[in-house]
């Protein structure tokens, strides 16, 4: 069982107790509840693509394949919330994305990946990354850090 599978195991029950202790005290609930749909949100994706056939499973790691899934989903929401003039619905999926955030391994900066693209270069005898090696380097540091946006890789990769 993966990391962030154990980690939702634990966070749900905690979770559930919270809600109950606030909601005994009558207190606000409405961060508490967010939390639990949003960890109940991940769990239930985890669940349906682990129940996938094998050929149609991602390649990578179930959960962080999930994760940034629904990384990207919020982000485009927030966006499309945002440009429409709805800010209230744009907080909310902020921060279930911050929620959903906690879970992914921390990226280090991009002076970090630089470092560690100049230093493959040398490795692989490149002085710059062009055709066929493009692919072999995006592969090579999807691997180093599996929820690193694609966009952003390529951009460090080709300076």
């Amino acid at each position: 069982m993966g990391e962030i599978k154990n980690r939702l195991k634990t966070l749900m029950p905690e979770l559930m107790t919270e809600l109950r202790e606030i909601q005994k005290k009558g207190g606000d609930i409405t961060d508490a509840k967010l939390e639990l749909e949003t960890l109940k949100l991940l769990k239930s994706e985890i669940q349906k693509v682990e129940t996938l056939p094998k050929d149609q499973q991602p390649k990578e790691d179930v959960e962080i394949y999930v994760l940034n899934s629904l990384v990207k989903s919020h982000v485009k929401a927030i966006d499309a919330f945002k440009a429409s003039g709805r800010k209230d619905l744009a907080g909310k999926e902020q921060k279930e994305l911050e929620i959903l955030n906690s879970f992914l391994p921390k990226l280090p900066s991009d002076q970090e990946i630089k470092a560690k693209v100049d230093e493959w270069k040398k490795t692989n005898g490149l002085s710059e990354i062009k055709g066929p090696d493009i692919g072999k380097a995006m592969k090579h540091f999807k691997s180093l850090y599996p929820n690193i946006d694609g966009k952003k890789l390529n951009q460090i990769l080709q300076q």
